[in-house]
């Protein structure tokens, strides 16, 4: 099914909004469809209904928000097409889950750690995010951080109860998420349009790090390759392609990084030995990205041979190129530069 048509089907799809008990029917086998439509009636008895949201593209997927007095909490997704097929889950995003949350039963928050998505590279979520989750820090989880994939008795147990504290919060007034007195995205990303990035990062930034980003912007434009504004907190620099990245935590978002630069280096293979020359192998090697268990098909990660040392666990979804490096010093940022050149030099 091709974009247009997907939406042509949200479309149909948001005027008919289907029941979340009928979609239910269509898409799940009989055992998954009961313990849906338990839950939903559940969720109904404490008048949580869940409210049609839409069509997602690629798996055809149909998403039901739930929420109480105006806020979301989280989502339900039936997944129609794809490798999930035919199955159902529960959905928490890291912008709406209050961090004050702790379930009752050790064993509860535990089946709750269990289900935390790592980022898997995604586009505007990469490296990932720190959050604290049922009284545990965890770091680089994806922005849609907790997903509960068919959920049977314990993790439902885990879904009622979280609900219940939301409740309780939402009630109370207590409620304080993530974004809390966060601004509309599109505010700081207008300011970031207009703003220079040699004023915008150094600006974010104190002591050696503001040192380190404005030398790194001022080699960038001597170069002359200029960082271009992608979206919020996203810069990319281009030569021939993607030559690197420049990014900042989203605003509000506690992260473990103040500064970020992603090196596309896509042909290392090539000047290799001039890496081992300019003994830049241990920045290559430092930052690459393991793998943590972001997904079934990833978990332990692949075995690379990187500038001849094999390296364990890399991230299926995170090949040696780009490299992230967080919170670059002056002199992680003098090696960036000397392997900027060297790749520019290969695409040339």
């Amino acid at each position: 099914m091709t974009e247009q048509n997907t939406k042509l089907l949200h479309n149909e799809q948001k005027s008919i909004r289907p029941k979340i008990e009928n979609a239910a029917v269509e898409i799940l086998d009989t055992k998954e469809q009961q313990h849906l439509l338990n839950f939903v009636a559940w969720l109904r008895k404490k008048k949580l209904s869940p409210s049609w949201s839409r069509v997602h593209l690629g798996s055809h997927s149909k998403s039901y928000t739930i929420g109480f007095k105006g806020v979301k909490i989280c989502i339900v997704n039936l997944v129609f097409d794809g490798q999930y097929a035919g199955s159902w889950n529960v959905a928490f995003a890291a912008h709406n889950f209050d961090e004050s949350i702790v379930l009752s039963d050790e064993n509860l928050n535990k089946a709750v750690w269990d289900n935390i998505v790592s980022c898997q590279n995604c586009d505007n979520c990469k490296p990932g995010r720190r959050m604290t989750v049922c009284g545990k820090i965890f770091d680089r989880v994806c922005m849609s951080f907790l997903t509960f994939k068919n959920p049977k008795a314990e993790k439902i147990e885990c879904i009622k109860q979280i609900l219940e504290i939301n409740i309780n919060l939402i009630q109370s007034g207590n409620r304080v998420v993530n974004v809390t007195g966060a601004p509309n995205p599109k505010y700081p990303e207008g300011k970031q349009s207009v703003t220079k990035i040699e004023d915008y990062i150094p600006g974010c930034l104190d002591g050696s790090m503001k040192k380190a980003s404005l030398d790194f912007i001022d080699h960038l434009y001597k170069n002359k390759i200029t960082p271009k504004l992608k979206l919020l907190n996203w810069w990319e620099v281009k030569y021939k392609g993607i030559l690197c990245k420049i990014r900042l935590p989203y605003h509000f978002q506690r992260c473990y990084f103040s500064w970020a630069v992603g090196i596309y280096l896509e042909n290392m293979d090539n000047y290799r030995n001039e890496i081992k020359i300019e003994g830049l192998q241990d920045i290559v090697w430092d930052n690459l990205i393991l793998c943590k268990g972001c997904s079934p098909k990833c978990a332990p990660g692949n075995n690379i041979t990187v500038l001849g040392k094999s390296i364990k666990g890399i991230c299926i979804n995170c090949p040696p190129s780009p490299l992230w490096v967080y919170d670059p010093d002056e002199t992680a940022v003098d090696y960036i530069k000397k392997l900027l050149e060297l790749e520019k030099k290969a695409r040339d």
